[in-house]
């Protein structure tokens, strides 16, 4: 439930500059590095995984 009650307010600090949305990815793949970033995934490593194309 606290989506419901946090999720614009995030927004608006991320928009305004208040928070840094690199700090919260802890890893980076490309596209074709999807399998190893699945296992990362499932592996429970890391905060955020981002996959980028």
């Amino acid at each position: 439930m606290a989506v419901l009650h946090s999720f614009e307010r995030a927004g608006e600090l991320f928009a305004a500059g208040v928070l840094d949305p690199q700090v919260f990815i802890s890893h980076r793949y490309p596209l074709d590095r999807y399998p190893d970033a699945m296992a990362q995934f499932r592996a429970g490593v890391g905060r955020k995984i981002q996959i980028a194309a």
